[in-house]
């Protein structure tokens, strides 16, 4: 009789799928294939997945294309974006370490914004008056406390990766603090202050957050201009900055020292072109608490300010 055939060729044969040893064989999203065994290849990717949605990814995304011949983005001067130190009163000094014309991409610093006494005040009334939650990750506890504050109307669950901390109302201190800050950002009205707020205490230099984008569908970030202001109160702390998509001999990362009473801003398509982080820190013993502001443009589906 004929010799039986051979096993079929591809990712359905048997022996494509084990090696000589017995170890499974798994193709990656990347396409390159591991010959760990099973359960090893299985903590393996959930330790990547878990990684990826927390902002520590092996590497960003391919590059979206450029809008704008040479140029990532269109320019500010004909979409008519301005940036916070544009708007600011002019005895307001904005510095922009990060000033990327190309990505319609801006980090600003104001160093010591706020009088001493005052920041003394409010450390103590934020860290003593806010509901801090530590939610769990995929990998335990996040390590930072962390609040979601909203004004009022809006119910909207901060969602990133497999975290969600749930909404709670802007407090009567946050206004008095939005009155100092939001003016020096070129916001003396109200009416277009941000109504939204992410709240941070990193608790000592063992807190940290890794490399990671603000592009949630709720600020639209990856899609239009996005601003984030950011409040700085307590222990000094490292942010860094590092830019997705790099070309030729372009800089691509930053690190900018953050201390009490220092503001700092996200602007433009920040989010969508870099990601920044709060690395650990040896030596820091005292707790920094970070306020960061946010416009929510498209409120979850279970939010009555959902149109």
């Amino acid at each position: 009789p004929a010799p039986p055939p051979p096993p079929p060729a591809g990712p359905a044969s048997f022996n494509n799928n084990f090696n000589q040893s017995g170890e499974k064989r798994r193709r990656l999203d990347g396409g390159f294939e591991s010959s760990r065994p099973a359960f090893q290849q299985d903590r393996f990717c959930e330790r990547r997945d878990a990684n990826q949605k927390f902002g520590d990814r092996r590497g960003p995304p391919p590059a979206p294309r450029k809008e704008c011949g040479e140029l990532w983005e269109l320019s500010r001067q004909v979409t008519g974006f301005k940036r916070v130190g544009d708007m600011a009163p002019l005895n307001v000094r904005w510095q922009y370490p990060v000033n990327d014309e190309s990505r319609r991409s801006y980090g600003g610093y104001l160093p010591g914004a706020l009088d001493l006494s005052w920041c003394n005040y409010y450390y103590d009334v934020i860290l003593k008056n806010t509901e801090w939650g530590q939610p769990d990750g995929p990998l335990g506890p996040i390590p930072r406390k962390t609040a979601w504050v909203v004004t009022p109307g809006c119910e909207c669950t901060y969602r990133y990766g497999k975290v969600a901390v749930p909404a709670r109302p802007y407090a009567p201190w946050m206004y008095e603090v939005m009155a100092v800050v939001m003016p020096l950002c070129g916001f003396p009205n109200p009416g277009y202050w941000p109504n939204a707020c992410n709240l941070n205490v990193y608790e000592d230099g063992s807190h940290q957050v890794g490399w990671h984008t603000d592009d949630e569908p709720l600020f639209q970030g990856k899609f239009r201009d996005c601003l984030i202001i950011s409040l700085s109160l307590g222990a000094s702390r490292q942010f860094g900055v590092k830019l997705n998509w790099a070309e030729g001999d372009e800089e691509t990362e930053w690190t900018l020292p953050v201390h009490h009473g220092d503001l700092m801003t996200m602007e433009g398509m920040f989010q969508k072109h870099m990601k920044h982080r709060v690395p650990k820190e040896r030596g820091v013993r005292n707790p920094r608490i970070n306020l960061t502001w946010r416009w929510i443009v498209k409120h979850n589906r279970d939010c009555p300010c959902c149109s």
